[in-house]
């Protein structure tokens, strides 16, 4: 997020740019997540009102104390909340499948029952982006693998493969189960799909609503908790050229920067607070996550330019920040980027890698990936000054940040 597009660009500006935006959309995204897994657990085991916004923070002290532990542990603990997600995801797919109540008339006409009508799609696919933001996180933390030229690649396609499959299939049985017309009817259950299936064509089951609320908790527990982890060491990347301050390098014996990590969830906790204004958010951050995906592009570009085929190998200190280059990034210091405590921006010892991690697609996908951008904001461009006004005054805050600490 802050290393690869400072390398690129050879400025430490751009790379502050890019995680500041893309940290302000994750911290809305852990807030708005953790809100929801207290509506699912309140939902799913009938807890009385005012249940919500105490269980949103609890959600976040959970996450937060899974991302501070030792790395073993964390890597146990999160790999049995995603084993415990996908066998309740697989629960409800079968229940529903084989209930005999899944019509496929529901999807007749595809495209036009929405709202927005035959293109409104495309305005979900910011939210989505955002919201399935983890898989590219997988590339941000490409230095904490030991072998990323074979480890990341398979990690992204098997991710891949399970995110689309499973949640493809979530979607294809509850609309199968639930009109889209009664989704529009009903406004409340138009974030909780999954509940208006329950609570109508699945009625017959009760179990299926306690099912549901564990899977889709889950779901988005271990979505914060890669959240908090990526825009902690984010931050720590920016703290070691001194953009931050000191104490969000500050690490534990795993190199995990844990004081960020408590830092960054308190504004988390301070959005929580107030549900209503969450929701709007979501649609802001989404543009902030999507600026920070087109400066990564563009850096990929650069970067390529610059340095084709002179690739070296990239450092093994274990830190996000702390050598271990981006996919497709230039192993070399730039301007204005100071080597971190612990370890150099680039390999010390210059040794040609026969094994680097090189992302895909050669220069097809990313020109894709920005013509899909464009098209899916392409509504939000012209649709009023608010969203472009908001953002306008974030980034300015970090503009000032940024200047302040390099005056």
């Amino acid at each position: 997020l802050y290393i690869f597009p400072a390398k690129a660009f050879g400025s430490s500006l751009v790379g502050w740019i890019s995680n500041w935006g893309s940290s302000l959309a994750n911290i809305v995204a852990v807030s708005f997540s953790s809100i929801y897994v207290s509506i699912y657990i309140s939902v799913g085991f009938s807890l009385p009102d005012g249940a919500e916004v105490p269980l949103a923070v609890a959600s976040i002290f959970f996450c937060l104390a899974i991302c501070i532990t030792r790395n073993n542990v964390f890597s146990k603990a999160n790999g049995a909340l995603v084993g415990v997600l996908i066998l309740t995801m697989l629960i409800y797919i079968a229940l529903s499948f084989g209930s005999g109540l899944w019509d496929s008339s529901h999807f007749k006409p595809f495209l036009t029952q929405g709202s927005l009508g035959r293109f409104g799609f495309l305005r979900a696919v910011p939210v989505a982006m955002l919201g399935y933001g983890n898989i590219v996180a997988m590339a941000f933390l490409v230095s904490k693998a030991k072998d990323p030229a074979r480890t990341l690649p398979r990690a992204v396609v098997i991710s891949m493969l399970f995110v689309v499959g499973l949640y493809s299939l979530m979607i294809v049985a509850t609309l199968g189960l639930v009109r889209v017309s009664y989704l529009q009817e009903n406004p409340g259950l138009s974030f909780i799909p999954i509940y208006a299936a329950c609570f109508t064509a699945l009625q017959n089951y009760p179990w299926i609503t306690k099912v549901v609320s564990v899977s889709a908790g889950l779901s988005l527990l271990t979505t914060m908790i890669i959240l908090l982890q990526v825009t902690a060491n984010g931050f720590a990347a920016s703290a070691d050229d001194g953009i931050l301050p000191s104490v969000f390098r500050k690490r534990n014996k795993d190199g995990e920067p844990v004081a960020g990590m408590a830092i960054v969830a308190l504004p988390c906790i301070a959005i929580a607070l107030f549900p209503s204004f969450t929701e709007r958010l979501v649609s802001l951050g989404a543009l902030f996550s999507v600026v920070s995906i087109v400066l990564n592009v563009v850096a990929l570009f650069k970067a390529r330019q610059d340095r084709a085929g002179e690739m070296t190998c990239c450092g093994s200190s274990g830190r996000e920040d702390a050598g271990g280059d981006a996919p497709g990034s230039v192993p070399r210091k730039p301007s204005g980027l100071s080597a971190p405590e612990g370890g150099s921006v680039g390999d010390e010892s210059g040794k040609p890698c026969s094994r680097l991690f090189v992302s895909p697609g050669g220069s097809v996908v990313p020109v894709l990936l920005l013509v899909a951008i464009f098209l899916c904001y392409l509504a939000d461009i012209t649709s009023g000054w608010q969203i472009w006004a908001y953002s306008a005054f974030c980034y300015a805050v970090g503009v000032l940040i940024y200047a302040f600490r390099r005056r």
